[in-house]
């Protein structure tokens, strides 16, 4: 999972960074945001891991033990609250941003070339959104 959390933050950076239309203020804010929460995920996220490898420990790869379903809940549970803490915000941040450099281009073959480009953006939302949402149900 912090593999994953470092591609989240990669993606973060690069949509803050190609955003020039958006002002620099709202772009340190999200940047602040993104760096908190990411954080607060990774450390929730390596106490419920290191809970999991003691239970291991104790009980070999046994997954039918009830403290480790418990484990696996709470891992369930953290990834589900940090999925709307991370990526509702950026998907807002994205369309204001693509809405900000739509208005600002007066060509119009800019235009079509901007909305095409909207395509790849959403692919890899959604793949990294599916990646993130995957490790909850791993047990």
């Amino acid at each position: 999972m912090p593999d994953l959390a470092i591609v989240i933050m990669f993606f973060v950076i690069s949509v803050l960074l190609i955003s020039f239309y958006v002002q620099i203020w709202i772009r340190l804010l999200a940047a602040a945001y993104y760096g908190v929460v990411l954080t607060l995920f990774s450390r929730g996220y390596n106490q419920i891991i290191s809970k999991k490898n003691k239970q291991e420990e104790r009980n070999g790869l046994n997954q039918d033990t009830p403290g480790m379903d418990q484990i696996l809940r709470e891992k369930a549970e953290l990834i589900n609250i940090y999925t709307g803490l991370l990526f509702i915000p950026i998907l807002f941040f994205i369309f204001y941003s693509y809405y900000k450099l739509f208005n600002k281009i007066e060509k119009r073959s800019h235009k079509v070339l901007i909305i095409l480009s909207i395509i790849p953006v959403v692919i890899v939302y959604l793949l990294i959104l599916l990646f993130y949402l995957m490790d909850s149900y791993t047990p």
